[in-house]
């Protein structure tokens, strides 16, 4: 059931907090973004009755107050959402026309939801869309194997040359302090099953190289040896150190998702897996197993003191596949400035 309901994380008390107020719409697989103005904007999703959703809702921090403020031209599930200058956000996902959130004074609300100029080559859809260290977007994977960019200032999408091998959705993405991005997992669409592949895309020179793969190891009884699975797909990446200039984007945190086996295989396998990309000597560490598995869940990161990271793991599906209310908190410490644990 697409939900109204909207809880507030309190750290200070590690509790949740019901708001008096909730969303006017009910809805699963939505996104949001948070503002300059530190206000967060609520786009698309599911609704009720299952069909995608248009209305675009803002959650105004200072009031706990939710309002409807624009609607998306196309409705979409899952979109990704890139926050460009002037208040502008790129909605993308489940059309090749993405749409452009932004000020609009002669509305009611003052905001408005337009077409872009222009349209991706692709329809890109359960993809990822990553800010590259020039001002522009890249859209990957998502049901093709295709990289394109969309730039900002003419509203235009150019391909890539650089390719997948194969056609991959729900991949996690993250940027690296070199400027590249780190791609990983997700499901190959020919074969319909989960791979253990992660690939680095260099934007500079527009190529992709292999990088480490990703071990899926899962306590199938207690006492015995760890089942080794083929791969991963929907799992969730986040940087440990986004608001440090010496240690952004050198070390990300992978967790969660499932494994598929694919066309002939047996049912989806919930994962309770967890790795950290180590950038900068281009290895995964397995940090897992977490408390609970999680899949189509959420991340968030959490204060912490100097070389320290926490984040917060939230809900999702659990092991029977039904949502759960499950949440923890990864703890990360640096031991010196080469040896995470």
């Amino acid at each position: 059931m697409a939900a109204t309901l909207a809880r507030i994380y309190e750290p200070q008390n590690n509790a949740w907090r019901v708001l008096k107020s909730s969303l006017h719409t009910g809805r699963l697989g939505h996104a949001a973004i948070r503002m300059p103005d530190g206000k967060v904007l609520i786009v698309g999703g599911r609704g009720q009755n299952s069909l995608p959703l248009h209305s675009i809702e803002c959650f105004d921090p200072n009031s706990e107050q939710f309002q409807t403020i624009a609607a998306l031209r196309f409705g979409r599930i899952r979109p990704r959402l890139n926050l460009l200058d002037n208040y502008r956000v790129l909605i993308t996902g489940h059309h090749r026309q993405p749409e452009i959130f932004q000020r609009f004074p002669k509305s009611e609300s003052g905001f408005i939801s337009r077409w872009a100029k222009n349209p991706s080559r692709f329809s890109h859809s359960n993809h990822n869309a990553l800010p590259l260290p020039d001002g522009s977007i890249l859209l990957a994977g998502g049901g093709f194997g295709s990289f394109e960019r969309f730039h900002p200032d003419i509203e235009l999408f150019t391909l890539c040359h650089a390719k997948l091998p194969t056609a991959i959705d729900d991949q996690a993405a993250a940027p690296l302090f070199n400027g590249k991005i780190l791609l990983a997992g997700g499901q190959d669409i020919g074969l319909m099953g989960s791979i253990h592949q992660s690939w680095l895309y260099d934007p500079q020179n527009d190529q992709l190289q292999a990088g480490p793969a990703i071990t899926v190891k899962i306590q199938n009884k207690p006492n015995s040896d760890p089942v080794i699975l083929n791969g991963v797909s929907d799992l969730q990446a986040i940087d440990l150190f986004p608001r440090d200039p010496r240690l952004r984007g050198r070390y990300i945190l992978l967790c969660g998702g499932e494994y598929d086996a694919g066309k002939s295989g047996p049912e989806d396998v919930v994962l309770d897996c967890a790795w950290i990309y180590d950038a900068v000597n281009n290895r995964m560490i397995d940090v897992g197993p977490m408390l609970y598995p999680h899949d189509e869940f959420a991340l968030a990161p959490l204060s912490a003191p100097e070389d320290q990271a926490r984040v917060l793991i939230i809900g999702g599906y659990g092991a029977d596949d039904s949502f759960q209310s499950h949440c923890e908190i990864f703890t990360f410490r640096l031991l010196s400035k080469s040896e995470p644990r």
